[in-house]
């Protein structure tokens, strides 16, 4: 009995595999419950050792705000995601998947919060990753990532051409 309570213990200690919280990531958009205990698994000093962690993390801390109904909470799930995500970009300024995360939530804030300001220099760097192949991505992770891109990214024609064409 204390041997498989150990496992059980072990196991919900164990971080989330980054295929797994991706998956999680993406159902947390639509679903609050889902959102909240992905969340749950991933604020722990842990997870928050490894920098693509720290970033979902962040970006699912901001994802909370789309569900919460008082205003008080939005802002404050908000500005701790943010924050989050900030430190995920400084770590790891290259990290292509961090940027995008980071671009996705800044990209979905009202501009009157004043939560927006990285979406520039986030594109900038996603993209030029994206044309010189220097992203480290996955194909599925990168086909998600051109898809937002092209989907939410004010990009100039030739530049949308472009990263459609990455993708061949």
């Amino acid at each position: 009995m204390v041997v498989l309570q150990f496992i059980t213990a072990c196991m919900l200690l164990a971080l989330p595999s980054l295929t797994e919280v991706r998956k999680q990531y993406t159902l947390a958009i639509s679903d609050e419950d889902k959102a909240e205990t992905l969340y749950a698994k991933l604020n722990t000093s842990e997870a928050k050792e490894d920098v693509l962690l720290l970033a979902y993390c962040g970006a699912t801390r901001a994802l909370m705000a789309k569900h919460a109904l008082n205003p008080y909470s939005k802002l404050k799930y908000l500005k701790e995601g943010s924050a989050m995500l900030n430190q995920a970009a400084q770590k790891n300024p290259k990290q292509i998947e961090v940027r995008y995360l980071r671009f996705s939530v800044e990209n979905n804030v009202p501009d009157f919060l004043d939560y927006r300001q990285h979406l520039a220099s986030d594109k900038k760097v996603i993209v030029d990753a994206i044309l010189s192949d220097t992203h480290g991505l996955s194909k599925e992770v990168l086909k998600d990532v051109v898809a937002y891109m092209l989907k939410n990214a004010e990009l100039d024609p030739a530049t949308k051409a472009k990263l459609t064409k990455a993708l061949s």
